[in-house]
């Protein structure tokens, strides 16, 4: 575990942002290597191999988009934000600038750049080098990493390789199974020519992560599809009850309306739950849409 983090109750490491710690400089320890940081809540559904689209209007992101193009580097680093935005995971995956638009005239100055990134690979966070910078955000945050490379660290036997070729064709063998639990129920499922797509081995392309991508996909239209269901039956009950409502005085109605409120708000939380466990674990165990900042 690198100095300085810490694990949370489900198992992840997190390494602080002393807002109170001088700049320092790298430690140059081989194999180490400096890049720009950028936190970003709920983003660990980012997965290598994929392409992400995100939105630059903040300054410090566009000195950060100037730096990385003047270098000829085109990438950073970007990592989950802490809960109470003082920390980041000690795990997060390499962005590589594939495009980048300038619409400030499109958009009146509220989007300086519109940028495609590929995600080549997964980094270690080890030391963030100006932490005191990120509450002003007079500039952008950088941290030194260490690689973490998808290869077996050491030689494995033919026994072990058969192994591997086993527990992959386990995978798809489930998945084969589930696709088929899902037509037989009816519900939202996977194409039926899946397996001749993807598979579980380590290529870039088709591969493990690509299976992980898909998961977090279908999570995600599982939540929207539930959230559409909730907000129809919360119709119907409005318009079930709708006279009732109406009868009542105007501070009755905000009291219902605030009750109401906080009621859909724990409900949807209480929905999303499994969507944002599944998103934890893909980025943990195999130790991030379009956004804006």
């Amino acid at each position: 575990m690198v100095t300085g983090a810490k694990e949370d109750s489900d198992g992840r490491t997190w390494l602080p942002i002393d807002l109170n710690a001088s700049e320092t400089d790298p430690s140059g320890n081989p194999g180490t290597i400096v890049m720009p940081l950028v936190p970003l809540d709920g983003v660990s559904a980012y997965l290598p191999h994929s392409m992400q689209e995100m939105s630059i209007f903040e300054p410090r992101y566009k000195k950060m988009y100037n730096d990385i193009l003047f270098s000829g580097a085109r990438r950073f680093v970007v990592a989950d934000l802490g809960p109470h935005l003082d920390c980041v995971a000690d795990v997060g995956v390499v962005f590589y600038l594939e495009d980048l638009h300038d619409v400030s005239e499109e958009t009146d100055g509220q989007v300086k750049y519109v940028c495609n990134h590929r995600i080549i690979g997964r980094v270690c966070l080890r030391l963030i080098l100006n932490p005191s910078c990120w509450e002003d955000a007079s500039t952008y945050l950088r941290v030194e990493t260490s690689a973490i490379e998808d290869v077996d660290q050491k030689p494995i036997s033919i026994e072990e390789k058969e192994k591997e070729k086993k527990e992959e064709a386990d995978v798809m063998s489930h998945l084969e199974e589930l696709s088929e639990i899902q037509r037989t129920l009816s519900v939202a499922q996977f194409s039926s020519d899946l397996v001749e797509h993807v598979n579980a081995s380590r290529v870039e392309v088709g591969g493990l992560w690509t299976l992980a991508g898909l998961w977090v996909n279908y999570y995600d239209f599982l939540a929207v599809e539930r959230e559409e269901l909730l907000d129809d039956d919360v119709q119907d009950i409005l318009l079930l009850h709708g006279e009732d409502i109406e009868e009542e005085d105007e501070g009755d109605e905000d009291q219902y309306e605030d009750e109401f409120t906080s009621c859909m708000r724990i409900i949807r939380h209480g929905m999303m739950t499994d969507t944002i466990l599944v998103r934890n674990c893909t980025l943990r165990t195999c130790p991030l849409r379009s956004r804006q900042m």
